[in-house]
């Protein structure tokens, strides 16, 4: 199953998550579901769901979307797209083999790649980062 992860700040309104995600998928989800846990994942493909974990530091919530096949764009395209929707800067992993290498988009279509420590957020679920 193809899912993306991010990290945001607080949302002014999820709404504004829930309509991207719609969009993203060019409508073709009939509901955006968050949930706590990848085990309250619903069977129904026509539904986005999108797991919740709560951080702190730069960043408070990870957001793990699972598409189940409504998503053919990359991680950073979407990214961008709900950096814009929200009006602030999410980090997306970049795909590197480098489990400390992310990218961090604003919404003013800058681009940024950070080192993020990983320990910190392993243990602790605090999000830091340096530019790299």
């Amino acid at each position: 199953m193809c899912f993306s992860t991010l990290f945001i700040k607080e949302p002014r309104d999820w709404s504004n998550i829930t309509n991207a995600l719609k969009a993203l998928t060019k409508n073709r989800a009939s509901d955006v579901r968050y949930v706590g846990d990848v085990e309250n994942l619903s069977e129904e493909k026509s539904i986005v769901d999108v797991v919740v974990r709560q951080l702190t530091g730069d960043a408070d919530y990870a957001l793990e979307i699972y598409w189940k096949g409504m998503m053919t764009l990359a991680d950073d395209a979407v990214g961008m797209y709900l950096a814009n929707a929200l009006g602030a800067a999410v980090i997306i992993w970049d795909d590197s083999p480098s489990p400390y290498s992310w990218l961090r988009l604003s919404p003013n279509g800058i681009i940024e790649n950070i080192d993020l420590d990983i320990e910190q957020l392993d243990e602790h679920s605090i999000v830091s980062y340096k530019i790299a």
